[in-house]
């Protein structure tokens, strides 16, 4: 029984969806050896052609390892052996199909889509039809029957290529449903969830001649003047000094500025070294400038005295 399976099973034979079985070869040198079969689609060259175009041409067709898979497949096509045994005036058409259109198709292949190949196959095929129906000689219409036969089957497979291409690129730009939105959302707060780390809460406590423009901010904790290229005092007198962080639309801002009259000195773009913009502001305006998402400054207050800017500590 157990041999049974073994030959049923692992003799490479095709199976009914268009593979193989697996081949079972025994050596009594090397034991059993098990060859498992090619998996449907682009073999290991089709990939490897990919690989290499897409160095020059990363956006082109060539890019696709399954464009060198159909073309490949297209050549098959056009080798192909006639299903039935011919008759000498009909393997005479048959051939004519080689001899004169098939290297002009192995052309159109480097530079035309094949939905183009089949239509120019299709009119050949129609032009061959037509002369058939239109001569007496029985061996000539047998000849030119037989070519436009071929060219129907040859514009058929290049058809079937071209609409399987067409499926997998409709496929690729079509709009995500409601529900493979959703999912990709809950896939991205999950991923964010991991490899953003968790900050601890600042402590909220209402500055008291803040309230009164309507908001409250947050004390949070002593941090590091961002490196800005420069090392220079403020030109502020020796006094605490709170420094105002603002999210902006896109970056992060901060201000020095005097509680006590409200001027602010200067404002750079945090995230990054030596990309600062200073000058004297009113914190204001720099606040009207520098919006949050919601039309409203978000601010981050952090005490700060005199010292040289880029060596402040903790």
């Amino acid at each position: 029984m157990t041999d049974q399976i073994v030959r049923t099973k692992h003799t490479g034979e095709a199976t009914r969806n268009g593979g193989h079985f697996a081949a079972l070869h025994k050596d009594e040198a090397h034991g059993v050896t098990l060859t498992l079969p090619a998996q449907a689609g682009p073999s290991q060259k089709h990939i490897s052609l990919a690989a290499e175009y897409a160095v020059m041409n990363p956006d082109s067709n060539g890019a696709d390892p399954k464009h060198w898979w159909r073309r490949d497949r297209a050549k098959e096509l056009l080798a192909a052996a006639p299903p039935t045994p011919l008759s000498p005036m009909e393997q005479i058409g048959w051939d004519s199909v080689d001899r004169n259109l098939v290297p002009l198709v192995n052309d159109f292949l480097r530079t035309q889509p094949n939905g183009w190949i089949a239509g120019q196959l299709d009119r050949n095929a129609d032009a061959s039809r037509a002369q058939a129906d239109g001569v007496t000689n029985p061996a000539e219409q047998a000849q030119w029957a037989a070519r436009a036969a071929r060219l129907e089957t040859l514009a058929e497979g290049f058809r079937a290529l071209a609409d399987e291409e067409a499926a997998e690129r409709a496929e690729q730009t079509a709009a995500p449903t409601l529900e493979e939105s959703l999912e990709q959302q809950r896939r991205d707060s999950a991923i964010k969830s991991i490899v953003t780390p968790v900050r601890p809460r600042a402590a909220k406590t209402p500055e008291t001649n803040r309230r009164r423009r309507g908001h409250q901010f947050f004390v949070a904790e002593q941090k590091k003047w961002p490196a800005i290229g420069t090392h220079q005092s403020t030109p502020l007198p020796e006094i605490p000094i709170v420094g105002h962080f603002f999210a902006g639309p896109f970056d992060f801002y901060c201000a020095e500025h005097d509680a006590s009259t409200g001027e602010a000195w200067g404002f750079t773009r945090i995230a990054g070294h030596g990309a600062g913009e200073w000058g004297y502001t009113n914190l204001r305006d720099l606040e009207q400038q520098l919006v949050g998402p919601l039309k409203q400054p978000i601010e981050r207050d952090m005490h700060w005295s005199k010292q040289q800017f880029g060596d402040i500590d903790n």
